[in-house]
């Protein structure tokens, strides 16, 4: 066991952030949390715990670290002190090291930086409107991409933005075309990047249940443009096919070293969904799959398009 908290009210939430620095440390960010239990029913539906503008003054959301020097044999985990410099601090996404250094961690449409290998974070840049679960990723030419779920308006549509100046400034946000959530970038050893989505073309999440045509709501995105476009490659392939526990959320991809890519992602079983007018995934488990490298030259699917 990693790490268990006294305090019984206490949770952790992950969200694919873990990174090995060039120090030979392994970095894992966590959002910790605490709902007291005297809270009332209206005050713990997710989108007032999640919402820092509407949270109840008894919740705690904030960000921890966990650190390992052996190799994840041993982890310590310890505060940060992120909200002392930074008042809504909300972390999504892989942690990024820089060449020069620098250690990223992705936040609401603005990225932390450490320069002491992730023990304070005093700084915070700001890459455009506020948004949500951003990942950011260095392409192949040098370009730092970013790629963030639209906070306002279409919600579940992804939004990018670019920098040429190693994140000093950014481009405008721009649509990028890809519909779902819980989006993770992985850069492959032939310098194309890979985005895996979650609930991918959907609505509200409901659609799980009522498309019986679709078995994977999980799905691999490519650019080998640098992010300018993506291109629709394939879904995450679910245990059994015809079964009814199939990919929907939260995927997160590994490079094998190989050329290899391991994608491990939520699944739940589609039949025992909530209704729509209460979208909750329900009977969860994990998924993993294993693609192979890609071919120069294949056929694409389709590119694409805008909203």
């Amino acid at each position: 066991m990693i790490y268990q908290d006294k305090d019984p009210r206490v949770t952790i939430q992950v969200s694919n952030g873990m990174q090995a620095l060039s120090n030979g440390d392994i970095l894992l960010p966590v959002t910790y949390g605490l709902v007291p239990k005297h809270t009332p029913e209206d005050q713990k539906k997710l989108g007032k715990i999640y919402n820092p503008t509407q949270r109840h003054p008894d919740y705690l959301l904030e960000v921890r670290m966990f650190r390992s020097s052996d190799n994840g044999q041993t982890w310590t985990m310890f505060d940060p002190g992120m909200q002392k410099y930074h008042k809504y601090c909300w972390r999504f996404g892989r942690i990024v090291e820089m060449d020069d250094g620098r250690v990223l961690m992705p936040d609401k449409g603005t990225y932390i930086v450490s320069r002491d290998f992730g023990h304070t974070w005093p700084e915070q840049v700001m890459i455009g409107q506020p948004a949500s679960e951003t990942n950011i990723i260095k392409a192949a030419d040098g370009t730092w991409v970013c790629l963030s779920r639209n906070h306002n308006v279409v919600r579940r549509l992804f939004k990018t933005s670019f920098s040429y100046d190693d994140g000093q400034t950014w481009t405008p946000w721009r649509w990028a075309g890809v519909r779902g959530k819980m989006p993770d970038l992985l850069k492959t050893q032939d310098g194309w990047i890979l985005l895996a989505v979650g609930a991918e073309g959907l609505g509200d999440g409901s659609e799980v249940r009522w498309y019986p045509q679709r078995d994977s709501f999980v799905t691999i995105f490519i650019s080998i443009d640098n992010g300018q476009t993506w291109f629709r490659d394939a879904p995450i392939q679910p245990v059994e096919r015809g079964g009814t526990v199939i990919p929907v959320d939260s995927p997160v991809m590994c490079s094998l070293g190989d050329g290899r890519v391991l994608v491990i992602a939520q699944a739940a079983d589609r039949w025992f969904c909530s209704p729509p007018e209460a979208p909750v995934y329900d009977h969860y488990a994990l998924i993993a799959n294993v693609i192979e490298p890609i071919k120069q030259g294949r056929h694409w699917p389709r590119k694409v398009g805008p909203p």
